[in-house]
C-alpha cells in the first residue's frame, strides 16, 4: 500500500469504522458475522425475523409460545455455532474478518478524495439494512456481491493469490474503476437542485453494473436505478 493511501486512510471520516465496531472500539459482532459467513448469517436472520413475527403476532396460546421458543432457539443456535467455531476456535477470541475490514478500508481510501468519501459495502442472499448501498450516507457508494467481496480481501496480499484469483481481482477492479469514474462524472454534470443527492453503483455477479441515486424526499426509499450513468443523469434531471 502506498504512503498516499495510508495517509488518506488516516484522514477518512470514521463512519464506516464506527459501523464495523461498537462504541468502545470493539468489533460489531453482527457485522462480523455477516461479513464472515453470508449464507450462515442469512439462515440466522430468517429465524430471527420469524421469531419477531411470532412475538409481535401475540403469544396468547401454548402453540404460539412453543413456535416462538423454537424459532428463537434456532436463530440463537446458528449464531452461537458460528461464534464458537469461527471466533473462539482456539479458546481465545479472534476476529475472522480482520483481512476483509482492512481490504474495505483500502478500497475506500483508494477511491475517496479531498472533497468526498466513497463507501464500499456488500450484499448477500439476505437483504437488510446492513447490506444497503446507502448505509454510510456517503456522497458516492459501491455495492459488491458476496463473491466479489471474497476477492477484495486479496487486495492487500496479492502474493498469496493464485493467478486465477488475481485475474478475477484485476477484472473486478477494472469494472470498479470505470463505474466509479462514470458515477463521479454524472455527479459533475448534474445541474438540478435535488437535496442530499448521493450516487451509487452496484456490481452484479453476472457482470452487469447498475447506477443509482438517492435524495431527499425520493419516492422510493432505495432511490432510483439505471443501466448507465447517462440514463441515471436523465432520470435525475426529470425529477425536478
Amino acid at each position: 500500500m502506498s504512503m498516499d493511501i495510508k495517509v488518506k486512510m488516516n484522514e477518512l471520516r470514521s463512519t464506516e469504522r464506527l459501523v464495523r465496531t461498537n462504541s468502545t472500539g470493539n468489533i460489531n459482532i453482527m457485522e462480523t458475522f455477516r461479513l464472515d459467513e453470508p449464507e450462515t448469517y442469512a439462515k440466522h436472520m430468517e429465524w430471527y425475523i420469524k421469531a419477531l413475527e411470532l412475538r409481535d403476532a401475540g403469544l396468547d396460546s401454548e402453540e404460539k409460545k412453543r413456535a416462538y421458543f423454537e424459532a428463537s432457539m434456532k436463530e440463537s443456535k446458528i449464531m452461537d455455532d458460528w461464534y464458537y467455531r469461527r471466533c473462539l476456535s482456539t479458546g481465545r477470541f479472534k476476529n475472522p474478518v480482520n483481512v476483509q475490514f482492512t481490504a474495505l478500508n483500502t478500497l475506500e481510501a483508494m477511491y475517496s478524495d479531498s472533497n468526498h468519501e466513497i463507501s464500499f459495502n456488500y450484499y448477500g442472499k439476505f437483504s437488510d439494512s446492513r447490506s444497503s448501498m446507502w448505509k454510510f450516507g456517503s456522497k458516492f457508494n459501491v455495492l459488491l456481491s458476496a463473491d466479489m467481496f471474497n476477492n477484495v480481501k486479496l487486495i492487500d496480499n496479492l502474493d498469496a493469490a493464485s493467478e486465477k484469483d488475481k485475474k478475477k481481482l484485476y477484472d473486478m477492479m477494472g469494472t470498479i474503476d470505470r463505474s466509479v469514474r462514470e458515477m463521479k462524472q454524472a455527479e459533475k454534470e448534474y445541474e438540478g437542485n435535488l437535496e442530499f443527492l448521493c450516487f451509487g453503483v452496484k456490481l452484479w455477479d453476472d457482470g452487469k453494473v447498475t447506477y443509482h441515486a438517492n435524495y431527499k424526499d425520493c419516492e422510493n426509499d432505495d432511490g432510483i436505478m439505471a443501466d448507465s450513468a447517462d440514463e441515471l443523469l436523465e432520470k435525475l434531471m426529470s425529477e425536478q
